[in-house]
């Protein structure tokens, strides 16, 4: 009896398969703390131990029970140690992990930095473009500008110089301009270029007034002569428009607008007023 009760009794083995085998190591493992049932854990370790006769009468042997309690005892010293191990395995994985996790972070963060410095060197080289650009355009704009001077001066040393070579007798009468109109430029023969021609006499007429020289003498009747011979030729149009029935009130604008690019549309009053009188006299009853 003694010697199935030394340290090679089996109970040692017996209760190390029963705490491993049973309901014990589940209850252990899978148990919430919280509701940890210390009675049901003892129901089970000693449950094989316990012998009901079925008369009320329970044997129990103390050596083994004590044999289970000591194994159980160091078995769950073991499973603590264990548990504690590979917790702080899992928090030096988990230390890694929110390093690696922050490592990544610091990272992403730097690239993102790079990102937003190079963003804001493509803004700054984008404004200096469009800076350039507006100094380039307004380059541009007078260069333009003094081009088209330059192109419109030109044109009218080209005008003084066509009117300074017509020949002697011009201007001395209307049949006279008519007979050399092909000489002149295209502005001053188109009909459908009077507004242009009207404008260019003006600044023609305004140049030779202001310079009072007499090499521009002959240029300068001959200008008035074409600018009287256009004058009675819209003043004539102007008229006949203003006696149809009803009157082209479109076309009386448009003369209206040249003769005062030519001259102020001085005849023009004159000639309207005297057009109103004629017609209010013509409606009259005769006596």
């Amino acid at each position: 009896m003694d010697e199935e009760q030394d340290d090679s009794d089996g109970l040692d083995r017996k209760a190390k398969q029963l705490v491993l085998d049973s309901a014990f190591a589940s209850m252990i493992n899978d148990s919430d703390p919280d509701k940890f049932d210390r009675a049901k854990l003892v129901e089970i370790l000693t449950a094989p131990y316990i012998e009901d006769s079925g008369d009320g009468i329970v044997a129990l042997d103390p050596h083994a029970l004590n044999k289970l309690f000591t194994t159980t005892g160091n078995l769950l010293q073991e499973m603590g140690v264990e548990g504690e191990r590979k917790r702080l395995a899992m928090a030096g994985e988990t230390g890694a992990i929110e390093e690696d996790y922050r490592q990544g972070l610091t990272s992403h963060a730097t690239r993102l930095n790079k990102v937003q410095d190079s963003l804001e060197g493509v803004e700054h080289r984008f404004r200096e473009t469009a800076h350039k650009a507006v100094r380039i355009g307004d380059r541009l704009s007078k260069m333009e500008g003094q081009r088209a001077r330059a192109a419109e001066a030109m044109d009218i040393l080209e005008f003084f110089k066509v009117f300074e070579g017509l020949p002697e007798g011009f201007s001395e009468d209307q049949d006279t301009v008519v007979r050399y109109m092909k000489l002149l430029p295209p502005v001053f023969c188109d009909e459908d270029r009077r507004a242009e021609a009207a404008t260019v006499l003006a600044k023609l007429k305004s140049i030779t007034h202001e310079l009072e020289s007499k090499e521009l003498d002959k240029a300068a009747k001959n200008l008035q002569a074409y600018s009287d011979f256009l004058e009675q030729e819209l003043l004539d149009l102007f008229e006949r428009a203003a006696g149809r029935s009803p009157p082209e009130v479109a076309l009386m604008r448009e003369c209206s607008d040249i003769l005062f690019a030519l001259n102020e549309g001085d005849h023009l009053q004159s000639r309207f007023v005297f057009f109103v009188v004629t017609q209010a006299v013509s409606k009259q009853p005769q006596p």
